[in-house]
């Protein structure tokens, strides 16, 4: 009886374990791909066409 409880044990914790491998590599696999989200310009952009241009800025909420 204990044999089983000690087996049924072991397999939850490698089970949990794995989760939490498989949960940690995927947001650091995403906190990269938002890294690397970058928008270059087809052409240089004037003087008149900066002043004109509206910049916005968005933040990922991460609680």
């Amino acid at each position: 009886m204990n044999k089983k409880k000690i087996l049924i044990l072991l397999i939850a914790l490698i089970l949990i374990l794995i989760i939490g491998i498989l949960i940690f590599t995927k947001n650091t696999n995403n906190n990269e791909e938002n890294e690397q989200n970058e928008i270059t310009p087809l052409e240089e952009m004037t003087e008149e066409q900066e002043r004109q241009t509206m910049i916005s800025l968005y933040f990922i909420d991460t609680r």
